[in-house]
């Protein structure tokens, strides 16, 4: 009701500003029907640190059924993009119009802010909601190790889905049913109430740590203004030098995506040194950290750019295929 109200006195204002209406009527004193008290704020919603965030990931793809989740929250974790950002990603994405292409660094480095330096190896690009600023998002070492893993399981799981998180017919999946897997490992893991937008505000803390200022981080997550930083993701403390930085992988254990590899590899191992059934060679995709990045962790890079990547294409089901980690 809240926002049914707040949109009429939108409308008013428009017409008010445009002449064709004398005043605004609802743009004070109309009734709340949410109070102050009742909103919850992401930060209220978030992990509090890269453990939780793995935990709950951990507890999503050890289920096929829920594993497209379990992506979802890693994604989420990196990119602090909003559901409905990361919804839109697609695997046959063509040019950086497109959400969901994948841009590497080659032969030039991927301009950062100077006030917080990112080893960026490439760039995700999405489609920001809200009038967001900024469509795309920096991958770093975790994040391009990550997305490598996510490839071989779209492969294996859903070779002719376009989306990257589909449900099991391979349709885009439902934000619902995102938003409730995530709540109930949350509370399996006996976690405070986290919430798909928690892991936003996630992203926020973890750059705040790096040393990021609000503006850098309001550009990263596409957010017009920081005052909305303060507001929803609280504000910075006065006397807050960073000190550790927030990791995006968990102190204790191995992140996700590697528990998930593991668990898969020992049941099915992979050769890849060996060539596909078919005779052809390694296989080359948009998700395909170029061989200079292999290691992910460079400062340097060599003057030899590499082909623009190929098409992602479709895959055999079985584990066993050749795909290099």
């Amino acid at each position: 009701m809240d926002k049914d109200t707040q949109t009429l006195s939108n409308i008013y204002r428009y017409a008010v500003v445009a002449g064709l209406y004398p005043t605004n009527p609802v743009r004070s004193g109309r009734p709340r029907y949410q109070t102050a008290e009742k909103i919850r704020h992401s930060r209220e919603r978030s992990p509090k640190d890269a453990d939780n965030c793995h935990r709950i990931c951990d507890v999503l793809l050890s289920r096929v059924e829920q594993e497209t989740v379990g992506w979802f929250g890693l994604f989420a974790m990196f990119t602090g993009c909003r559901l409905s950002e990361l919804l839109r990603l697609r695997t046959d994405a063509q040019d950086d119009t497109q959400p969901g292409y994948i841009q590497w660094r080659r032969d030039r480095p991927i301009a950062t802010p100077a006030a917080a330096p990112v080893t960026a190896l490439g760039l995700l690009h999405i489609r920001r909601s809200k009038g967001g600023l900024n469509p795309e998002c920096l991958i770093g070492p975790e994040f391009a190790e990550m997305l490598e893993t996510f490839h071989r399981w779209h492969q294996a799981r859903f070779p002719a889905s376009p989306w990257y998180f589909p449900n099991l017919a391979g349709a885009c999946i439902h934000r619902r049913q995102i938003y409730e897997h995530i709540v109930a490992a949350a509370a399996e893991l006996h976690l405070h109430r986290i919430t798909p937008h928690g892991f936003r505000s996630f992203y926020v803390t973890k750059r705040r740590s790096d040393g990021a200022s609000d503006t850098v981080i309001a550009s990263e997550i596409g957010d017009k203004t920081v005052a909305l930083m303060q507001t929803t993701y609280g504000e910075r403390p006065k006397n807050w030098l960073g000190g550790a930085a927030i990791g995006w992988v968990p102190t204790d254990g191995k992140p996700a995506w590697e528990n998930w590899q593991a668990k898969h590899k020992a049941s099915h191992p992979i050769d890849s040194g060996s060539q596909r059934a078919s005779g052809s060679s390694s296989e080359s995709s948009m998700f395909t950290v170029p061989p200079v990045w292999r290691n992910g962790r460079r400062t340097g890079l060599k003057n030899n750019p590499q082909p623009p990547p190929e098409k992602p294409t479709v895959a055999s089901q079985d584990f066993t295929e050749d795909y290099q980690i």
